[in-house]
């Protein structure tokens, strides 16, 4: 259980890690 919520914690930062960068990369285009 405890591997478990810690596998979606850092699925969970990943993935807002990439989503900022996606962000970041949207404003620097314009």
């Amino acid at each position: 259980m405890d591997k478990y919520k810690d596998k979606r914690k850092e699925y969970k930062k990943t993935y807002f890690k990439k989503l900022k960068q996606d962000k970041a990369r949207e404003l620097f285009r314009r």
